[in-house]
């Protein structure tokens, strides 16, 4: 970022860290903790994978075709991540899952597909890819319980 160290008062990222590599995020991370002036608060609001346990062959073709898709490498790994963030310096972490209070806007994802769908087939146009992203990721609700919805939040040490 083309800040200065212990620039910025605070700092948030929604549903934007998920392209960060690694299941730490570590760069992302290691770039907030530089910028925020000590006392400092972060949130991140964005999907994280709960259980790193490995999936099953045919799930682990279709998590990554929707991570493709969506032109994301790799989910965060919530306890890594957090376990990152005490590493930096953040302190005062607190995890919150949210799922459950977002999934009524999440419901407009069949309405979109459809219109996505009727566009490419009946005019020829639209976003296939958003539509390959959208139908995948509806179909990884197969493994939901691995999977969370977080606002996560912490402040930089003042030590740090």
């Amino acid at each position: 970022m083309p800040f200065q160290d212990r620039f910025v008062d605070a700092a948030f990222a929604i549903e934007s860290a998920v392209y960060a590599e690694g299941a730490d995020k570590a760069l992302f991370l290691t770039e907030m903790a530089r910028v925020l002036k000590p006392g400092c608060r972060l949130v991140v609001v964005d999907g994280f994978r709960k259980d790193v346990r490995p999936f099953p062959v045919f799930f682990k073709k279709i998590y990554q075709a929707s991570l493709s898709a969506w032109a994301i490498s790799e989910l965060g790994d919530i306890r890594a991540f957090e376990q990152k963030m005490r590493e930096l310096g953040f302190e005062k972490i607190k995890v919150e899952n949210i799922g459950w209070r977002v999934l009524p806007s999440a419901l407009h994802v069949p309405f979109t597909m459809l219109k996505l769908l009727w566009s490419n087939l009946i005019h020829k146009k639209g976003n296939r890819r958003y539509l390959k992203a959208l139908l995948l990721s509806s179909v990884m609700g197969i493994f939901a319980g691995r999977f969370g919805y977080f606002i996560v939040s912490a402040e930089k040490a003042i030590n740090h």
